[in-house]
């Protein structure tokens, strides 16, 4: 948060975050100083600065007062190599990332108040799509999710820009999920790459049951892959 008040006041710019990503808040607090505590009984950590310089320095990146509904982002002050660790920073600090092997889903996301924030991504990276949660409880504004879909190259679009490769790490607990949504990425690209193989084995009079057996899968995908391309699975289409 930045706090800049005309006046005698000092500016004042602070992070909380959760205490298991303390290294943040001590990252900032060995490069700029200020001060670093436990909040909320320890649940979260607080770096903060009373710093018109400071402050004037993050104003200058962008940052700004009241950001969830101020944010924006000036590219031109960012190389382009970077837009993907700025993206990286976003879902780190606003963002959400949750991967269910079981169920197949996976959710990447960053929420804001900012429609201006909103714009600028949607705008400059395709895969992202916007849903616009409405005000509740004590809540009185608008926010929205710029999120990824659940859709394969959505995905494995987001992870080429955003984490390969970065200059600093990202967070733990987050780079868990990450590396287990690429590795299921990378298994399904794996089987679809075997699927492909499937006519051609047919062609060569294999059986349902081995085909399925050297693609690795069960019959049933077998035969709905030999359907889609017009193949009578009983039969040898060569024959």
């Amino acid at each position: 948060m930045l706090d800049a008040r005309p006046g005698s006041y000092r500016s004042r710019v602070n992070l909380k975050i959760k205490a298991c990503d303390v290294h943040v808040c001590q990252m900032l607090y060995d490069l700029v100083g200020g001060n670093l505590r436990d909040i909320e009984d320890g649940y979260r950590v607080i770096w903060e600065v009373n710093s018109d310089e400071v402050a004037a320095d993050f104003i200058a990146l962008g940052l700004t007062s009241h950001k969830t509904f101020t944010a924006s982002l000036n590219w031109d002050l960012i190389p382009e190599q970077f837009h993907g660790a700025v993206v990286a920073g976003l879902i780190d600090g606003d963002g959400h990332m949750r991967f269910d092997r079981k169920k197949r889903r996976a959710e990447i996301s960053i929420a804001s108040g900012s429609i201006t924030l909103r714009d600028q991504l949607l705008e400059r990276f395709w895969f992202f799509k916007s849903v616009e949660i409405a005000p509740s409880g004590k809540r009185r504004n608008t926010l929205y999710r710029i999120e990824v879909q659940n859709h394969r190259e959505r995905l494995k679009a987001l992870i080429a820009l955003v984490y390969t490769p970065l200059p600093f790490q990202i967070l733990a607990r987050k780079q868990v999920v990450l590396d287990q949504l690429r590795a299921f990425l990378d298994e399904q690209d794996a089987y679809d790459e075997r699927m492909e193989q499937v006519a051609s084995l047919k062609a060569e009079g294999r059986s349902i049951a081995e085909i399925a057996s050297q693609v690795g899968t069960s019959v049933r995908p077998v035969m709905a892959r030999l359907k889609a391309q017009g193949i009578d699975s009983r039969t040898n289409p060569m024959g």
